[in-house]
Order: structure tokens, then C-alpha cells, then sequence
């Protein structure tokens, strides 16, 4: 009989789960920070996280629930991506300020408006020789 060699270490295979045995396709799972990692979201974990938690049902945004794996929930790609499309459509701006908008730097149009302007400064009104 050939001799095993004593250090080898034993292989261990671990059971199939219910889908491997029954042929179904095993989902991909991603954590916030590995879908932001892979490029499905666009933002960091601690943000994507407040969108889903707070923001998305104050806003009637449907949530993915995900699955939770150790003290992390993970989503597929699909169940992200839906909900990102689904943000970005209702959810609007995320600072909570007003979108910005393509003005001019100098909205001072007239010598009215920048004289208004010069004594609420209290400053002498110069004139545009």
C-alpha cells in the first residue's frame, strides 16, 4: 500500500447547499461596501446605508430586503440596481439643497441694483468710468 505522507492535511468538503443540490444558480450577495467597490453604486457605505434605511421610505421608495450574513446585509446586483433606478427617479436631490443652477457669477445688472447693494455695505457708490 503507498504510504500517505503524516502532515498532509485532510480535505474537507463542505455540504452542498439546497440550491447547488438542486441545480438552482446561487445568487451573488454584495455588502454596501462591495457594491459601491464593484461600481454598482456610486455612493460610500455609510451613505448608500442612510438612502435605504431612512431616506428611501420617507420618500416611498421600495427597499430590497437582502440577506442578512453575520452582522451584514447582502443584496444581488439586480435588487441594488433596481433600487438605485428607482432613487434616482423619485428621490430628487440628496443635500437638501436646491439643485444648482447655471447663472452668471455677477447677477448685478444695473446701476440701481449695485447702488442697493453698496449701502446696505454702507460703502460709497463708485462709478463705472
Amino acid at each position: 500500500m503507498p504510504q500517505q505522507a503524516a502532515d498532509a492535511a485532510p480535505v474537507i468538503r463542505q455540504p452542498l447547499s439546497a440550491d447547488d443540490a438542486f441545480g438552482h444558480p446561487v445568487l451573488v450577495r454584495y455588502s454596501l461596501e462591495e457594491a459601491w467597490h464593484k461600481g454598482i453604486l456610486p455612493w460610500k457605505a455609510p451613505t448608500a446605508r442612510t438612502y435605504l434605511r431612512r431616506r428611501s421610505p420617507e420618500r416611498g421608495i421600495p427597499v430590497p430586503e437582502g440577506v442578512l450574513d453575520g452582522q451584514t446585509v447582502r443584496y444581488t446586483e439586480d435588487e441594488l440596481t433596481t433600487w438605485r433606478t428607482a432613487w434616482e427617479e423619485q428621490a430628487g436631490p440628496t443635500t437638501g439643497r436646491p439643485p444648482a443652477s447655471p447663472e452668471p457669477v455677477s447677477r448685478l445688472s444695473s446701476d440701481n441694483e449695485v447702488g442697493r447693494i453698496a449701502r446696505k455695505v454702507g460703502q460709497p457708490l463708485r462709478s463705472r468710468d
